[in-house]
């Protein structure tokens, strides 16, 4: 037999606190068991506290066969959870047994305190499927699924915060047209896709050791928008199939970095793909074991700003939070000189960049870089711009080490 629950507050104001809301469960237990359930839940107006949210649990022991259904809609008002479990289903679960759990959010505001989890079990099929498509969901630094219990996250519109881990380091698709937002502070490790829409990034989200694919080759318009200042490390890019280079960084017209510029970049941000640290970096990161391991070029180790990768540049320590500045004669406007600091041996170009509003960084391609060995490993580069507009009210000038 089949039973069916269905609780719908689809446009009614509600107001409830609950303990612990199980949906969908069976727990016949009579020798090969073929009973089945459905259940729904649908609120989008007032305000709901639940404790824990138990969705599609097989209980029955014995059963040979048999399908357990739950789904949530929250479309909209205020939600918020303790733990969500779903597709659980007992050991002695037949091969023929499904159970499925589906949460739906498109809109309000959801706020869930513990981590949402696949249960599985059983030998049967369990399948756990989490949709945002509007609204915001803020998972409070939980977790969503796991590595031996993934759950399907469908990313296509709304606003996603504070997620700690996604199946365990698995990676996420942005789909369909429309805005996802990712705001707060998120520590999911891994690659991330947008296949359609616009995927913006209202704080820095990506890992450092992630894959980004922007857009296909042949697919519709996909976008990343970078709405903040600064960058985000990233292991590789690929914008509309094509693999880009290492060692640079991506954004476009409004980005304040300088860049090398894409129409699937929108926004003042950045996206910098780090460049295999090669022997040199390896070498000086060496230097500062076993105490500070600074073989990470993305990371920030004294937490001053600056990568590792920079610090390693410039000839400054990755280790010190004042060592920060690698200027060491100030710009003489008149003569248009003034002298920097950087580390030898490094393998890497060093370009001079001027701009008069911070916007648009031209290269003073015909600038000249005399070093001189200063010790520790350092040289000092005295440099005499000539393109530069000299003349300007303003001139902002620096050096990109690539």
């Amino acid at each position: 037999n089949n039973l069916i629950a269905t609780a719908n507050f689809a446009g009614h104001s509600v107001d409830a606190k609950i303990a612990t809301l199980t949906m969908g469960r069976r727990t016949n237990s009579a020798a090969s068991s073929t009973a089945s359930a459905t259940a729904t839940f649908t609120f989008d107006m007032g305000t709901l506290e639940v404790g824990a949210l138990n969705m599609a649990v097989n209980a029955q022991s014995l059963s040979t066969a048999g399908t357990i259904n739950a789904t949530a809609n929250i479309g909209g008002g205020i939600a918020s959870f303790g733990t969500i479990t779903m597709a659980t289903s007992v050991a002695g679960a037949g091969a023929a047994t499904t159970t499925a759990a589906t949460l739906n959010f498109t809109g309000g505001t959801t706020t869930v305190s513990g981590d949402i989890i696949k249960g599985g079990g059983g030998l049967g099929t369990t399948t756990a499927t989490v949709a945002l498509k509007g609204g915001t969901l803020d998972m409070t630094g939980g977790n969503i699924g796991s590595l031996s219990n993934p759950v399907a996250l469908t990313l296509e519109s709304g606003t996603l915060q504070n997620v700690a881990q996604i199946n365990g380091g698995g990676a996420i698709t942005k789909t369909t047209a429309g805005t996802l937002t990712l705001s707060g502070t998120h520590t999911f490790t891994g690659d991330v896709s947008i296949l359609e829409g616009t995927l913006s990034a209202a704080t820095p989200s990506f890992a450092d050791s992630s894959a980004l694919s922007i857009g296909t080759s042949a697919g519709p318009s996909a976008v990343l928008n970078l709405p903040n200042p600064g960058t985000d490390f990233v292991a590789s890019l690929s914008i509309r199939g094509v693999a880009q280079a290492a060692g640079k960084t991506y954004g476009n017209a409004a980005s304040i970095l300088p860049v090398i510029a894409t129409s699937s970049i929108t926004g003042p941000g950045t996206i910098t793909v780090t460049a295999s640290p090669g022997a040199a970096y390896t070498t000086w990161a060496s230097t500062f074991l076993p105490a500070n391991d600074v073989s990470n070029p993305a990371g920030d180790n004294d937490n001053d700003g600056l990568s590792n990768r920079q610090e390693f540049a410039f000839g400054l320590s990755p280790v010190d939070g004042s060592s920060v500045n690698p200027i060491l004669v100030p710009l003489n406007k008149a003569a248009g000189t003034f002298t920097y600091q950087r580390r030898a041996g490094t393998g890497l170009t060093y370009k001079v960049l001027t701009s008069t509003n911070l916007v648009a960084w031209p290269e003073d391609t015909t600038a000249g870089q005399v070093a001189t060995p200063s010790g520790g490993g350092n040289e000092s580069v005295a440099v005499t711009l000539t393109g530069a507009p000299l003349s300007a009210p303003r001139l902002f000038i620096r050096i990109a080490a690539e």
